[in-house]
């Protein structure tokens, strides 16, 4: 329409008749601004495209707001099929386990994975640069903020044979070293610092396979793994969840997770994260009428 209003302006004409053209252009034109400018119901239109006035984005539910949790972690989370370099596809990994299993429970959520084979927490991979979960870290919570939960499930690496201390007090030491930093972590202002999930890997079993050489004695260094990560949770002020309670590792390399395990733990997590997420609610509406 304004094309059209445009090249009728230019036609040529003689001065009466193009002054009486350019007077109907400009009542046209005004007629346009005032509809655009017309309040219609609760929202305001301007050229066809609504805006939500104030007074209905302050009345939005929470849930209309997409939540952000990052799952922070190794291969487990990854999704290596146990004694092979191929990965299973994001559905059935449990990440994306537990991402469709909080939308069917009516949370609208988005998982976003940070996992990397062979990732440690504090220590360095001699034959793989850039495993030591520490380094970085800080920076993904910020790329990824506004975060409504991180999920940090890390430590199965840290047992090892090449670590000179690889066992159980020794990792626990390691996720307490992440959470002090993912909660140093540069943020925008205003944004929360996200709560966090420990979730304490299944315990090793005997490794075999591809497996055999690097785990070498780790199902006995591990012993204790849950209570030493309890413990942290409990000192840090975190939320726990032991894997090991729902799931096993695979009888084929003894340190990853089968399919059917995925699906088991991340059906498991979606319970507690849900709890973890309303009870976030609970407290904004709290903190919000005060």
């Amino acid at each position: 329409m304004w094309r059209c209003l445009y090249s009728l302006s230019k036609v040529k004409l003689d001065s009466q008749r193009r002054c009486g053209l350019c007077s109907g252009i400009n009542k046209i034109l005004h007629h346009l601004v005032r509809s655009a400018r017309q309040p219609r119901g609760n929202a305001l239109f301007c050229s066809n495209l609504p805006i939500e006035s104030k007074g209905q984005r302050d009345r939005l539910p929470a849930m209309s707001q997409t939540e952000q949790i990052l799952v922070y972690g190794d291969s487990l989370a990854w999704g290596i099929i146990p004694n092979t370099r191929e990965r299973l596809p994001f559905v059935e990994r449990w990440p994306g386990v537990l991402e469709s299993k909080l939308n069917a429970l009516g949370r609208r959520a988005r998982v976003i994975e940070d996992c990397l084979n062979g990732r440690r927490t504090v220590w360095d991979d001699p034959f793989k640069p850039g495993r030591r979960g520490l380094d970085g870290l800080a920076q993904r919570i910020e790329i990824n903020s506004p975060l409504s939960l991180v999920i940090l499930m890390l430590g199965t690496n840290d047992f090892q044979f090449c670590h000179p201390y690889n066992n159980s007090w020794s990792a626990a030491q390691g996720v307490a070293t992440l959470i002090n930093e993912t909660r140093k972590a540069p943020i925008e202002p205003g944004m929360p610092v996200p709560p966090i999930l420990l979730v304490c890997p299944p315990q090793i079993r005997d490794p075999r396979g591809s497996m055999q050489e690097k785990f070498r004695g780790a199902n006995l260094r591990c012993a204790g793994l849950a209570d030493a990560y309890a413990l942290v949770a409990s000192d840090l002020r975190c939320h726990f969840f032991d894997a090991q309670s729902v799931a096993s590792l695979s009888d084929i390399d003894g340190v990853h997770l089968d399919a059917d395990q995925h699906l088991i733990l991340g059906n498991a997590l979606a319970e507690m994260v849900r709890s973890i997420l309303s009870t976030a609610d609970n407290c904004d509406s709290n903190s919000s009428r005060s």
